[in-house]
């Protein structure tokens, strides 16, 4: 491992912001910043503040000439929630340009080490919690304008976390390093190793498959369609943007553009629109109830596996109503919104996840309505090749394992009180793909009941 820039390792016991002083020679055109720290004077989670329940609230745990790391969070007058670290990085043209770490929580008595790297002439950063690395935090868009690190000027670590004028919380650093390289994944894993390890609160990569140990379980339903498929499109069931009658088919396929076709191997998959960000996704639902506790086993090839995203929502219901396709109920047309704040709830899980053709590493669960991240998993399929790939969901009451190609993926523990009440009840099963992907084939699908 390299040297330290400074050659002295500072140990801040304060709550209040202290002075990271210029290197010697100036800040680095490529390096990276190593800071611990904890919330100490948060009890339970930095979720779950019922104090603060509205608004958005957050505090720096560094700022550099450069850039500046601000963890925050915020929650609407509903049950929406969100948080993370958002990375603030000054640009050629003196402005501002954000990356963004989301993350699903932070434990008030547990000490994280987050690591940021930087590299000014390939205008890149990256980032590691724990050791772990989150994602590329690439996604700037096109046409913003490249980073630039200045030579000179005093940084500073830790700080309060603020709502508007009044104080909520702090960011006790403990510790601080500037190197004058990138870190590798292994330096950082090294790093963290005596560190409490992830479990959840960011990309949390695991290594055991499902803990499918003394569960019964009984088939409820299977199919590996190759049968033809009773269908309906979801503009069948409308008129005029109305719904005006329900489905009595097994199957519902929404989106203006999608369609469904029976192949030599299962079920293709298509939107005739794959530019189009709005109404050119495919989501396709099995209209059975399925039961509130279940594993649930589905296998597909994407056309390419580094262009698209596939989520799976379940226990999926209606809370005010029969089912999701009550002719009170708006129509989705495959828009994310109708599903994620809309009138129906559900949990749901993007296992494969890309932005156009870059794999983005993580696998989010979020609860619905409401689109709360809930916990940040590994992606185990973007970038992986075009092979067959087996996703399988073990849901138990508010335990719910997600396991891709026999590794887990992520896992959740849902509480009952951080995000409303477990969706502890019989649901539907869907399937989302985005529009970037263009096509899929679905090769099998099968439901247990947990007895």
């Amino acid at each position: 491992m390299r040297g330290f820039l400074l050659s002295l390792t500072i140990c801040l016991m304060t709550l209040r912001a202290e002075i990271l002083p210029m290197p010697p020679d100036g800040w680095p055109a490529r390096g990276s910043l190593l800071v611990e720290f904890s919330l100490p004077d948060i009890s339970g989670t930095l979720r779950a503040m019922p104090e603060y329940t509205q608004g958005y609230f957050g505090g720096p745990i560094f700022e550099l000439p450069f850039v500046d790391a601000r963890l925050w969070t915020s929650r609407s007058a509903g049950r929406t929630s969100r948080s993370g670290i958002n990375f603030n990085v000054r640009t050629t043209e003196d402005t501002r340009k954000m990356q963004q770490l989301s993350l699903s929580r932070l434990d008030g008595d547990k000490r994280y080490q987050l690591i940021y790297t930087w590299d000014e002439e390939a205008d890149t950063g990256s980032a590691f919690l724990q050791g772990v690395p989150q994602s590329d935090l690439g996604h700037w868009g096109a046409d913003a304008p490249p980073m630039a690190v200045p030579a000179e000027g005093e940084g500073s670590v830790g700080g309060e976390m603020r709502a508007g004028a009044e104080r909520v919380s702090s960011i006790h650093v403990h510790e601080w390093k500037l190197f004058d390289h990138i870190v590798t994944e292994a330096e950082a894993r090294d790093m963290a190793k005596d560190l409490p390890p992830l479990s959840g609160e960011g990309r949390t990569i695991y290594t055991r498959s499902l803990a499918l140990e003394g569960l019964e379980l009984q088939s409820v339903f299977e199919t590996d369609f190759s049968q033809p498929l009773a269908l309906t499109h979801e503009v069948d069931l409308l008129e005029e943007d109305r719904r005006v009658r329900l489905p009595e088919s097994e199957w519902v396929l929404e989106g203006p553009h999608a369609t469904a076709e029976i192949v030599e191997d299962g079920l293709r998959l298509r939107t005739a629109e794959p530019a189009d960000r709005r109404d050119g996704h495919i989501v396709l639902w099995n209209t059975r109830e399925m039961p509130a506790d279940f594993l649930f086993e589905y296998e597909f090839t994407p056309k390419n596996d580094e262009k698209g995203l596939g989520i799976v929502f379940f226990n999926t219901r209606n809370p005010k109503g029969d089912t999701i396709f009550d002719l009170d109920l708006p129509p989705r047309f495959g828009r994310f919104r109708e599903y994620i704040v809309g009138e129906i709830d559900s949990y749901h899980v993007s296992p494969w996840a890309t932005d156009d053709t870059t794999p983005r590493r993580t696998a989010n669960m979020r609860k619905n309505s409401g689109f709360m991240l809930v916990a940040v998993g590994n992606d185990l399929i973007g970038g992986s090749g075009a092979a067959p790939h087996t996703v399988r969901i073990l849901k138990r009451g508010g335990h719910v394992q997600v396991e891709s190609n026999g590794v887990l993926a992520l896992e959740y523990h849902d509480d009952g009180v951080s995000h409303g009440p477990v969706h502890n009840h019989p649901g539907l099963i869907g399937l989302r793909f985005m529009a970037h992907g263009e096509e899929v084939v679905v090769h099998r699908m099968k439901v247990w009941a947990l007895k």
